[in-house]
């Protein structure tokens, strides 16, 4: 994680306010709070998002710069788009399968469904982080599901690709 975090690193220098989807135990929240940026966290565990809290106060952050939202990823992010809400960085980093609360699903249908709704969530000149932590896709089945994805979007692309370091 540590090269990844480095490597997004100027990301969130550029960012005022940050979602962090799947946020788990909030490692991308406290580097957005570490900016003094205001950062929401989107994680369907309870228990994690405590976790997340105990994080930001044992590095001394504001926590008032911070919203945790425990519910479902897609559920937050129509709620955003519904409320007209946007974010100038969006971090997305689902496991590589999970629970939506109800039935089990995968990263890869999680941004099949989801990606466009969560692009459209992206403050003009916004970025966002898609990540996927599973070695059963290839890095050209994610990108080529990615580019499909976008093929009737003029607004957004991929910037950059970063692939993990010899030591992961």
């Amino acid at each position: 994680m540590a090269a990844l975090r480095e490597s997004f690193s100027p990301l969130f220098k550029e960012a005022n306010n940050i979602l962090n989807l799947f946020s788990y135990t909030g490692a991308f929240s406290l580097m957005g709070l570490k900016q003094k940026a205001s950062v929401t966290s989107v994680d369907l565990s309870k228990t994690y998002m405590n976790w997340l809290y105990e994080n930001i106060e044992l590095n001394n952050f504001n926590k008032d710069q911070h919203q945790a939202k425990v519910m479902n990823c897609e559920k937050a992010i129509k709620e955003f788009l519904d409320k007209g809400q946007s974010f100038d960085l969006i971090i997305c980093d689902p496991p590589s399968t999970f629970t939506d609360g109800k039935k089990r699903a995968n990263a890869l249908t999680f941004y099949q469904k989801n990606l466009i709704s969560l692009l459209k969530i992206l403050s003009k000149n916004g970025k966002a982080v898609i990540v996927l932590n599973t070695y059963s896709i290839s890095w050209k089945k994610f990108k080529s599901t990615l580019l499909e994805l976008l093929k009737n979007s003029s607004e957004f692309k991929i910037d950059s690709e970063v692939h993990l370091s010899n030591d992961c």
